[in-house]
């Protein structure tokens, strides 16, 4: 028999999006309202696996190493969705276009990307989102 692993509870990891502000602050009461948890990840996290973050079993928290700390990416905000099927998914980001509550940078957890820091993965949603505008950009030329 195969052992089941748990889905991860749903919650929404946020880069970038300050608690401070009146947008912050509307993107975390979306969030609650749809009986998500919406989890703050600091400068200091950056280190740590997306797995981690998201509070998924076997992703121990990663060492303090004595170098310097990786280079803060060049991603003003991001949020990262854990646990969320596709029909919830679909509705979550509706409500969020529905309030002009948009943020950019945007990825799901997966098997794979749950192993990155969140430093690699916010680089590579910026690149992502960098080849995307230029592509948009010159469909437009």
């Amino acid at each position: 028999m195969k052992a089941r692993v748990p889905a991860p509870k749903e919650r929404v990891l946020l880069y970038g999006i300050s608690e401070e502000t009146e947008r912050g602050q509307a993107i975390r009461k979306t969030i609650s309202a749809f009986g998500m948890e919406a989890k703050t990840i600091s400068e200091d996290m950056l280190r740590q696996t997306v797995g981690w973050c998201a509070e998924l079993p076997g992703y121990p928290m990663a060492e303090k190493e004595a170098a310097e700390p990786p280079e803060a990416p060049a991603a003003q905000e991001a949020m990262i969705l854990c646990g969320l099927d596709r029909k919830r998914l679909d509705v979550l980001l509706a409500a969020f276009q529905a309030q002009n509550l948009q943020v950019s940078l945007k990825a799901v957890l997966t098997e794979y990307n749950a192993k990155w820091s969140v430093s690699d993965l916010l680089h590579e949603l910026t690149k992502e989102h960098e080849a995307m505008l230029r592509q948009f950009k010159k469909g437009k030329e």
